[in-house]
């Protein structure tokens, strides 16, 4: 059977995306820390794809309209 673990909290992904921005390379931050170079790295693609989504955000930090209904199918992808 394979061995699964609970995903990482959003906090912890977040920190290690802002360390990895922060000129860390990620194999460093993969001894470091416990995920793997693999996963960072998808953490980081996924950061970026977001941000560069959300960049049409007004100064209130509401989402662009692609990104709501970006966000819209996630949500409706869910429940089916």
């Amino acid at each position: 059977m394979p061995r699964t673990r609970n995903p990482y909290p959003a906090e912890f992904r977040e920190q290690i995306v802002a360390l990895a921005h922060s000129e860390r390379s990620v194999e460093d931050l993969a001894r470091e820390f416990e995920p793997c170079a693999a996963t960072i790295h998808g953490w980081i693609k996924q950061s970026d794809l977001d941000w560069r989504c959300c960049e049409g955000a007004d100064f209130r930090g509401e989402m662009g309209k692609h990104c709501a209904d970006r966000y819209d199918r996630r949500a409706l992808m869910r429940l089916t």
